[in-house]
């Protein structure tokens, strides 16, 4: 299977019939919806939003602009580990589970804010740049939180929050150590991406489980106002750091 991956992966052609594939298999699960109660809209909404996910994905592997590691641990991580069509029709065995227990499915997505540490002080915000004082979860209470995610939900994907999570730091492990361990699982994580230079891209690309959601106000002139003097041109050096190694990423 990972030799498959792999092919899909860097061939062009195989990679367009893999996302039509990959297109269907979407269609199939979230507007037949098996065993999954949702209202029609929201079927739809959820199917073009991930849709467009893939297509973009896809694109952009065509122009070179994303790792192909990290595009083998989304297939990985979304897919499971499978590609048959026919896998939408197996209800996950822990959501299952949790459903049987507690009289409902578990949460679709889950954010976790290990830290409110941040190292900057942005007019408004409900971070502090008290480094001192500053709240935080502990890492084994961090880690209990993300597992009971990946075992009791049954979920393989969460976002990670703040505060600025490549601030984390409990006991001699850090953020990396989290996606390290949970390495079948994909994180969105928000940053003010200032933290973000080439070592730090280089790690996100060998992890290939991790997308940065970037924090901006705009421009430079509204983005350094909110956040501080040389922020802006701090955030596109992450960028350039980013796409330098293939790291996909976003703006909030």
């Amino acid at each position: 299977m990972r030799e498959t991956f792999n092919q899909i992966v860097l061939n062009k052609t195989l990679r367009r019939l893999a996302v039509k594939r990959l297109d269907k298999m979407l269609h199939d699960s979230l507007i037949n919806g098996y065993g999954v109660p949702a209202l029609p809209a929201e079927k739809k909404q959820k199917y073009f939003y991930l849709s467009s996910i893939i297509h973009t994905v896809c694109s952009h592997l065509d122009k070179g602009f994303i790792n192909p590691k990290v595009t083998r641990k989304m297939v990985d991580v979304f897919t499971q580990g499978g590609l048959k069509t026919d896998r939408v029709r197996t209800l996950n065995p822990a959501k299952e589970a949790y459903k049987q227990k507690y009289g409902e499915y578990p949460p679709l997505f889950c954010v976790l804010s290990p830290t409110k540490a941040c190292n900057l002080a942005c007019v408004g915000c409900y971070a502090t740049s008290d480094r001192q004082s500053t709240p935080k979860l502990d890492y084994e209470t961090t880690r209990k939180v993300i597992k009971d995610v990946h075992d009791t939900f049954g979920s393989r994907f969460m976002t990670i929050s703040g505060g600025e999570p490549f601030m984390y730091r409990d006991n001699g492990k850090t953020i990396y150590d989290l996606f390290e361990e949970f390495n079948d699982m994909f994180f969105l994580t928000y940053t003010n991406a200032t933290l973000i230079d080439e070592k730090v891209a280089k790690r996100l690309a060998e992890l290939g489980n991790v997308t940065p959601c970037i924090s901006v106000e705009g421009f430079e002139k509204e983005t350094d106002e909110r956040r501080g003097k040389g922020v802006y041109q701090k955030i596109l050096k992450a960028m350039k750091h980013l796409r330098d190694y293939g790291v996909p990423y976003g703006m909030s």
